[in-house]
């Protein structure tokens, strides 16, 4: 019990919160070189932190709120906030509290953890309400992307959304699935910039998204139901990562949808029938999961337009077309992008048509077009 392991048998996650603990937090915790997720809160622990936490090179979260801790959070350990590996580091640092940390560095705890609105004003608790009506009890839960989300738009964002902004669930979303990330994931939301400028995403004329790209960003657990949000997204990658467990049928929800990448996964189980009507009648005319035969985690799928063999990161949806690329993992990103987005607009699967003028078009603006664009240019 309060222990959880990798598949190698090496300790990932320690829940020892309520269980009476007293005296300093042991340094020797940095022989545990595979620990993600530290809580120790609710306890009688005194002391300063340990510099030592900040050489577990893979911690995501350490919850050590309602102990008796003082001195200052080690520069070391805020530095691992900065880089973006270090998620959530939560301490008692209300005023009646013996330990500070920086503003951008922690989250504060006055009360409960696990009820962190008990110290939240009129705003904050409406926005909290509101990112609830969306992800339901789960956003309570100390150790899920949605709790972590839900503060970080709350406690960290400078772009402070209100609860009734038509962007707060779209702004809320993207950093859901960056808490799904791994530490060495190429997405990092900012919060002093519009999501329509943070990287792998695109937005229409009136600022809602329209496009997310994070294949390969090491996204793990299962695919956020709550992408039912975004009411206009038209192109969801979300390739080459780790996700596993069944596709949530919310998807099947998004009436704007025309690609829908989730192959080179650990996902299972069937394609909801709402997506695969919307494949039918819908504008849903790409989808790509790994679906055939003799891959480990297969998904039944009757309609994907795209069952690739799982062998390669890179997945194109036309293997029998041959266009010349060069060997760089950036041109076969751009290739397999740009052949996406041109079928997902012609439809009908017209740019695997052999010398088709959908075919002929896409090869020539991944080939000899000079200037090069991507389906991130607004020229594209």
């Amino acid at each position: 019990e309060k222990v959880s392991c990798s598949s190698e048998n090496y300790i990932e996650t320690i829940k020892f919160d309520n269980c009476d603990m007293s005296g300093s937090i042991p340094k020797e915790l940095k022989a545990l070189h595979d620990l993600k997720i530290i809580d120790f809160s609710s306890n009688n622990l005194s002391g300063e932190v340990p510099y030592e936490l900040s050489l577990l090179d893979g911690l995501e979260m350490i919850f050590l709120g309602s102990n008796r801790l003082s001195g200052s959070i080690p520069n070391q350990l805020c530095a691992k906030v900065d880089d973006g590996n270090l998620k959530t580091i939560q301490i008692d640092c209300g005023r009646e509290s013996d330990i500070t940390c920086a503003d951008s560095c922690c989250v504060c705890n006055e009360n409960s953890p696990v009820n962190p609105e008990n110290s939240w004003d009129y705003n904050q608790k409406a926005t909290w309400t509101t990112l609830k009506t969306l992800s339901g009890d789960i956003i309570s839960n100390l150790y899920s992307p949605q709790y972590n989300a839900a503060h970080w738009i709350i406690e960290t964002d400078n772009w402070k959304n209100s609860a009734s902004s038509n962007f707060l669930y779209q702004r809320y979303v993207l950093v859901l699935m960056y808490f799904t990330m791994g530490k060495d994931s190429p997405f990092r939301p900012d919060s002093e910039k519009n999501e329509c400028l943070w990287e792998r995403v695109m937005c229409n004329e009136n600022n809602y998204i329209v496009h997310i790209e994070f294949g390969g960003c090491g996204m793990s657990g299962s695919i956020p139901k709550e992408l039912k949000a975004l009411h206009d997204l038209e192109y969801l990658d979300l390739r080459s990562n780790e996700l596993s467990g069944e596709i949530p049928s919310e998807l099947g929800l998004m009436m704007e949808l025309e690609t829908l990448l989730l192959d080179s996964n650990n996902l299972k189980g069937a394609l909801p029938e709402k997506i695969c009507t919307q494949r039918g009648s819908g504008k849903l005319v790409n989808i790509s999961s790994d679906c055939k035969e003799g891959t480990q985690h297969k998904v039944q799928c009757n309609c994907c337009f795209n069952c690739p063999s799982g062998q390669s990161q890179v997945k194109v949806s036309c293997p029998d077309i041959n266009i010349k690329v060069t060997d760089s993992a950036v041109s076969e990103t751009r290739e397999r992008n740009i052949r996406d987005r041109c079928n997902a607009i012609s439809g009908d699967d017209a740019v695997c048509q052999h010398n088709s003028p959908q075919e002929l078009a896409t090869r020539w603006m991944i080939s000899d077009d000079k200037m090069k664009l991507d389906v991130f240019s607004q020229a594209f």
